[in-house]
C-alpha cells in the first residue's frame, strides 16, 4: 500500500474520531410545536443531524438537533425550516377548488379548508403518515427522513361521483441559513438543487455566508409529480412573505421571480393536467427538503481529492 495512501487514511479517521467528539449523536428536539398535532421524525437513534417537525397537514419544521451545528456552537437545537407547507387547487366536475394544506403558514391563518381525518401517526423513528380531506378529496400524506433530508408525498384521492380533470400542486417554502434568530440573513433563488435521488432539479436554495454568526447550513427544496422524485416545476416565484403567501393561497399563476434577499420566501408548483380520476382514482405528488451535506462530510471530501491529487502526480 503507497505511504501516501497510509497517511491520507490515518488523517481521515483522525478526523473522524474528532468529529464524533464535536458532533454528538442526535436528540429528537422538543420543540414541536402542539398546534396540528406535530410529531418529530429523524434524530436519534440514527445519529441523523436534523430533526423534523412534521403535522396532519403537512406543514414541516427543522431543528438542528447536534450539539455544535455549523461553525457557530450556541446553533444547538436552533431552527432551520421557518415552514414548508402545501396547497392545491384542483378541477371536479367543471369546478375548480384552491386551498392551503394547512390552517397555519409562518404564524399566519391561511383559512384553509382541510380537516384532519388520521391524526400524524409514527410508523417509526424516521417516518409518519397523516390523511385529510376537505370533504370532496383525501390527502393520504406520507413524511419519511432520508440521509438526514426529508421527502413527503402527497396521494390525492377523489373521493366524490365526479370526474378530476387536473391539479395544481404548490409547496412554500422559507428557510433561514443563519437560524430563525437571523431571518434576515441569507439569499433565496429558483437554481438547480440536489435531491435525495442524487440528480439535480430546479428548485429553491437558500444559502447563507459560512463563518457569518449563526449559520448552520444551506438549504432547498424541491418536487415532483409522482413518488419517483424531483422535476422541474411548472411555475416558481421568489418574495415577500405576504407576496407569496398570497400567490399560494388564491392559486395565482406563480410570477416567475427568481431571487430574493433578507427573509424571502418561495413557492413552486407542478401542474397535473389531462386527468380523468373518477371515485377512488388518485394522483400522487413529492416534495423533498434538502439540506447541504454536514460540514464534516465536506472535510472528508476535501481529504479524498488531496489523495487523488497526489496519485496523480
Amino acid at each position: 500500500m503507497p505511504r501516501g495512501y497510509i497517511s491520507t487514511l490515518i488523517l481521515i479517521i483522525t478526523v473522524l474520531a474528532f468529529g464524533a467528539v464535536l458532533l454528538p449523536a442526535a436528540q429528537i428536539d422538543p420543540q414541536c410545536s402542539t398546534v396540528e398535532s406535530m410529531v418529530a421524525i429523524g434524530g436519534a437513534p440514527g445519529g441523523s443531524n436534523t430533526s423534523f417537525c412534521v403535522s396532519a397537514y403537512g406543514w414541516s419544521n427543522g431543528w438542528f438537533a447536534t450539539g455544535f451545528p455549523g461553525d457557530y456552537p450556541a446553533n444547538t437545537s436552533t431552527n432551520l425550516l421557518g415552514d414548508s407547507g402545501q396547497a392545491v387547487s384542483y378541477t371536479l366536475g367543471g369546478t375548480t377548488y384552491t386551498s392551503w394544506l394547512t390552517p397555519v403558514i409562518d404564524g399566519q391563518f391561511t383559512g384553509g379548508k382541510f380537516t384532519v381525518v388520521t391524526p400524524t401517526t409514527l410508523v417509526n423513528n424516521d417516518q409518519a403518515t397523516s390523511v385529510i380531506t376537505d370533504g370532496r378529496v383525501d390527502i393520504t400524506i406520507t413524511s419519511t427522513v432520508i440521509n438526514n433530508n426529508i421527502q413527503q408525498t402527497f396521494t390525492i384521492t377523489n373521493e366524490t361521483t365526479q370526474t378530476l380533470t387536473n391539479i395544481n400542486f404548490m409547496d412554500y417554502f422559507n428557510y433561514f441559513p443563519n437560524g430563525a434568530s437571523n431571518p434576515t440573513l441569507g439569499t433565496l433563488t429558483y437554481q438547480p438543487v440536489p435531491t435525495i435521488e442524487g440528480t439535480s432539479v430546479y428548485g429553491l436554495w437558500a444559502s447563507g455566508t459560512y463563518g457569518t454568526a449563526g449559520y448552520i447550513r444551506d438549504g432547498g427544496v424541491c418536487g415532483g409529480i409522482g413518488t419517483s422524485g424531483c422535476t422541474t416545476p411548472t411555475g416558481h416565484d421568489v418574495g415577500s412573505i405576504s407576496l407569496i403567501t398570497e400567490e399560494v393561497g388564491s392559486g395565482a399563476t406563480l410570477n416567475g421571480n427568481n431571487s430574493g434577499a433578507n427573509n424571502s420566501a418561495g413557492a413552486l408548483s407542478w401542474d397535473a393536467s389531462n386527468l380523468s380520476l373518477t371515485k377512488g382514482g388518485s394522483q400522487a405528488f413529492t416534495v423533498e427538503l434538502v439540506p447541504e451535506p454536514e460540514t464534516i462530510a465536506m472535510l472528508l471530501i476535501g481529504l479524498a481529492g488531496i489523495y487523488l491529487g497526489r496519485r496523480k502526480f
